[in-house]
């Protein structure tokens, strides 16, 4: 089990201008944004959780990691070609869900950097495991992001990592919500075709979109457009 904490990340207010598809009064948003950056940036500190799994058995539509066992065609047909799986939660940190704001300063603006915190955050740990482990391209699943895999299976992810999920301050509530709200799990393993769960989901506007949709992979795996 592994943990990484106070994963380096650089914000800058122009670049999250241009990434946040800021179009009117960008200097007012900018100096709103270099104010945040300089309250939070003290007391920042991403962590991420991964552990280096395999396979043991598929069955179905049944996957078993472990003792653990996920239930999903879009898993399976994923790893059916898979030995070494890369368990991961990343969060980016309860730290930032404890900044207080001065005035003027702007929670929804928070509430978008903190998006952009646990998205390089997760950046970070892909570029890690494929530096550690001589990997050249990871996918990622993850439970709750598709309909045909539950956020129920939430519990199934984390009991892989027992009590050491307390390490990065992340705990599931009764509905399989995580908290802190800006942290991301699932499965990463390596895979040269590449997939994301993106590809499957038609829904437009999301800022947690890392790839586009592909209409030609929701036939491929027969799932409903989420």
């Amino acid at each position: 089990m592994k943990v990484i904490e106070n994963i380096p990340i650089k914000l800058d207010a122009d670049e999250l201008v241009k990434g946040l598809r800021i179009r009117r009064n960008v200097d007012y948003i900018r100096d709103k944004l270099d104010s945040l950056i300089e309250t939070i940036a003290p007391v920042m500190n991403p962590k991420a959780l991964y552990s280096v799994s395999f396979v043991d058995k598929i069955e179905g539509d049944r996957v078993t990691i472990g003792d653990t066992v996920f239930t999903s065609k879009v898993v399976r047909m994923n790893l059916e070609q898979v030995g070494r799986v890369f368990p991961y939660i990343v969060t980016a940190g309860v730290e930032l869900d404890a900044v207080e704001l001065s005035k003027g300063q702007s929670a929804m603006l928070l509430d978008q950097v903190k998006t952009v915190v646990v998205s390089k955050a997760y950046q970070y740990l892909r570029t890690h495991l494929a530096e550690k482990y001589g990997i050249k391209k990871l996918s990622s699943v993850g439970p709750g992001r598709l309909d045909e895999w539950p956020i129920t299976q939430q519990r199934e992810l984390f009991s892989l990592f027992g009590d050491n999920v307390d390490r990065i301050g992340v705990h599931l509530t009764k509905t399989c919500l995580m908290v802190p709200v800006k942290t991301v799990s699932g499965l990463l393993f390596p895979s040269e075709a590449g997939f994301e769960s993106c590809e499957l989901c038609s829904r437009e506007k999301c800022m947690g979109r890392r790839t586009a949709f592909d209409s030609k992979l929701v036939e491929i795996f027969g799932v409903e457009n989420q």
